[in-house]
């Protein structure tokens, strides 16, 4: 698919990878593809994932579930030019000692946070390059817990509320 500039879906659940060793480039210059589910491939004798990702620019969810980089060598420029990649799912035998990086440009700050668990927060390093950290992850937003004091003689108390950066609140006050 090298180059495919205009391909802007594939369903590729019924390829066989069992004997795949190389795919280096495989989807390299794919820049109208949005999300791509690679969660059937059998990358267990992959060495080579170099460029496999670079410059898919639209990329915005990569699920690689089921990759299993055990035998993996190289991953040269893997992620390259792959700046809107902000939700990838992986397995536990994921492991990527080059990883895409989260966007640090706010609301973001640079760390990926499980879908299914708000509360895990991880920095790409210790999300991508030491396994065991399987399901899909996300650009973290900022955010910050806001607690309004009551007013003189108590009134206009509210409850704490989480306000996540980039995003618009309303707040009514309770008198």
């Amino acid at each position: 698919f090298y180059g495919c500039k205009k391909l802007k879906s594939l369903d590729l659940s019924t390829f066989d990878t069992s004997k795949l060793t190389c795919m280096m480039g495989a989807f390299q210059g794919c820049s109208s593809l949005t999300t791509l589910d690679l969660s059937t491939f059998d990358t267990s004798n992959v060495t080579n994932l170099n460029s496999t990702f670079q410059s898919c620019s639209s990329l915005v969810f990569l699920d690689l579930s089921s990759f299993d980089t055990g035998s993996l060598g190289t991953l040269y420029f893997t992620f390259d030019n792959s700046y809107k990649l902000s939700t990838v799912s992986i397995g536990a035998a994921t492991v990527l000692k080059l990883y895409p990086t989260a966007s640090t440009t706010h609301p973001y700050n640079g760390t990926w946070v499980n879908v299914a668990d708000e509360e895990t927060v991880l920095s790409g390093a210790d999300l991508f390059t030491t396994g065991d950290k399987a399901g899909t992850w996300t650009w973290y937003k900022a955010s910050y817990n806001l607690a309004f004091a009551p007013g003189e003689g108590g009134a206009g108390a509210m409850p704490s509320v989480k306000v996540t950066c980039g995003e618009a609140y309303s707040f009514v006050p309770q008198f």
